[in-house]
């Protein structure tokens, strides 16, 4: 059982927040796992400046979503921790609009995000235990409910939230009553005038999803026309 940050070589976690006093309650909380807190409240400028400067100084981060309000950063939290992801460096995404973007600027990044963690939910528990799961991550541990496979999405409809395209699908292999959300964009290169109602592609999902907030994303195509002679047309 870990009982402090420091045990697992996260010595020092980087606080990532536009408000100077939601970076001093996280860094509260930091300290309670037994680290120490370096807190970045503002320069948020350029996004590569940003990931090299947190990982020279700290071991970890937690990064907030809305990066925008008090630093007009021209990113958002989910895409630089993406980016640490990416470099194998153990980051967190915390917000307090987490119901509000979860489907939108959030799933977005949502494959390389392995925790987010509302920000009223924030604690000593929460953060260990998120940690512990970006390190295994990093390390290929990954937890079922994690692991993609190839999977069916069905599109029911097209919406708009915030400015941003939505599309509203069924995932049968996960669940064939919960219709669920995500941004247009993650088509990737797809013709976007023909992705309609009714349309069936094929996409790398985390299947395993124990609820839809934790599902991701990627690679989608469009699933085959069905073969009448297959016995299953």
């Amino acid at each position: 059982m870990i009982d402090k940050l420091s045990e697992i070589d996260l010595g020092t976690i980087a606080i990532v927040d536009d408000n100077k006093n939601s970076a001093e309650a996280l860094s509260v909380n930091v300290e309670t796992c037994g680290s120490k807190a370096i807190t970045f409240v503002e320069d948020f400028s350029d996004l590569d400046a940003l990931i090299t400067r947190v990982m020279e100084k700290a071991n970890g981060v937690l990064c907030d979503h809305r990066l925008g309000f008090g630093a007009s950063a021209t990113f958002s939290g989910a895409k630089a921790v993406a980016e640490w992801y990416d470099h194998q460096f153990p980051a967190i995404l915390v917000s307090e609009y987490t119901d509000l973007d979860m489907y939108t600027t959030i799933r977005e990044y949502r494959r390389k995000i392995p925790v987010v963690i509302p920000r009223d939910t924030i604690g000593r528990q929460s953060l260990i235990e998120g940690f512990c799961i970006c390190l295994d991550e990093i390390k290929s541990v990954t937890p079922a409910y994690r692991k993609p496979r190839r999977a069916f999405v069905r599109i029911v409809g097209t919406s708009s939230d915030s400015n941003i395209d939505i599309v509203e699908a069924f995932i049968p292999q996960w669940n064939l009553h919960k219709a669920v959300r995500f941004p247009l964009s993650l088509f990737g290169n797809l013709e976007k005038d023909n992705i309609k109602p009714g349309m069936l592609f094929i996409a790398d999902i985390n299947i395993g999803a124990r609820v839809p907030q934790e599902l991701f994303f990627e690679n989608f195509e469009l699933a085959p026309e069905p073969d009448p002679n297959d016995g299953l047309a």
